[in-house]
């Protein structure tokens, strides 16, 4: 039985927004030298929620991202290491990805002839 994609890009538009704005604002904190160790709490926490939804949809590539920085946040947030001026400018440049594709795929689906 094949999922009602529409369904759940508007779904994961919905259910993600909140993620998506905390990922921003923790980025911009962090990036501003103002963050801490609750922003990077904020941050894996939101693309651990990320991974899994994406993956649920079948947005592959999307969750490979979400993953990625899944990962470099769990090594940060378990102390092994420091987060680099680059990742952190990643960790709001992936969110803009990951929002962007779903509307584009979104609109690519209701543009569609049925």
């Amino acid at each position: 039985m094949a999922i009602n994609l529409k369904k759940y890009l508007k779904l994961f538009q919905t259910e993600s927004l909140p993620h998506l704005e905390k990922i921003r604002e923790c980025a911009g904190k962090l990036s501003r030298g103002e963050g801490d160790a609750a922003c990077y709490d904020h941050l894996g926490k939101s693309y651990h929620y990320l991974k899994g939804a994406l993956g649920l949809i079948g947005l592959k590539e999307l969750r490979d991202e979400a993953v990625r920085m899944d990962r470099i946040l769990k090594e940060i947030n378990s102390g092994a290491r420091q987060a680099t001026p680059e990742e952190i400018s990643e960790f709001s440049r992936v969110v803009d990805v990951i929002q962007e594709s779903v509307g584009k795929a979104l609109q690519d689906i209701e543009n569609s002839p049925a």
